[in-house]
C-alpha cells in the first residue's frame, strides 16, 4: 500500500484543483467499505501499521447519538476539508460535584469498542470556536475536549 501520508497530500492538492474525486477513485480508499458513525457521517477507512487514513462524508442531521458529540481522541488528527465548512468547538473540562457531564472510556473487545460511564463528573467551559471552510487544513492534539459537526450545510 502506498505510503498513507503521500495519498494524504496527494488528495488535497487534487482538492485544490478540483479533481478530488477522480484522485480518491486511485486510491484504496475508493474499495475501502463506507460505515456509519455514531456522530453523524459515513466514514471509510484505510490502515497502514498504526497510522489511518480516513475519509468523512457528512449528511442528513449532524449526529446520531446525542449526548457524545463532545469527544477527544487518544492519537494526534489532521484532517483537510473538501467541500462546505466544519464547525469545531475546543472545550477545557473541570471535575467536580456540580459537574452536569459524565466521563465515559471506551474498550475495545471483539472487534468493536464498547462506551462505559466512569464516576467522573465534569462542567465543560467552551474555550473557542473554530469555521473549517472547504480548502483548509487542520490538526487536533491526541486529547483535546472538541466537538465537530458540518457547518451551516444543507443536508443531501
Amino acid at each position: 500500500m502506498r505510503d498513507l501520508f503521500q495519498i494524504f497530500h496527494t488528495l488535497i492538492n487534487a482538492s485544490s484543483q478540483g479533481r478530488f474525486e477522480a484522485a480518491l477513485m486511485q486510491t484504496p480508499l475508493a474499495f475501502a467499505v463506507l460505515h456509519s458513525h455514531p456522530l453523524g457521517f459515513k466514514v471509510a477507512r484505510i490502515s497502514n501499521g498504526n497510522v489511518h487514513l480516513r475519509i468523512h462524508l457528512w449528511s442528513g442531521r449532524s449526529t446520531d447519538q446525542a449526548g457524545f458529540e463532545v469527544h477527544n481522541h487518544s492519537f494526534d488528527l489532521k484532517s483537510h476539508v473538501v467541500e462546505g465548512k466544519i464547525r469545531r468547538v475546543i472545550y477545557a473540562a473541570h471535575e467536580g460535584p456540580s459537574g452536569d457531564r459524565s466521563i465515559y472510556q471506551v474498550a475495545y473487545e471483539e472487534g468493536h469498542s464498547i462506551l462505559r460511564k466512569t464516576a467522573i463528573v465534569v462542567r465543560l467551559k467552551k474555550l473557542r470556536q473554530e469555521i473549517h471552510p472547504a480548502g483548509t487544513t487542520y490538526s487536533v492534539p491526541a486529547g483535546a475536549l472538541h466537538e465537530t459537526a458540518r457547518h451551516e450545510c444543507e443536508a443531501r
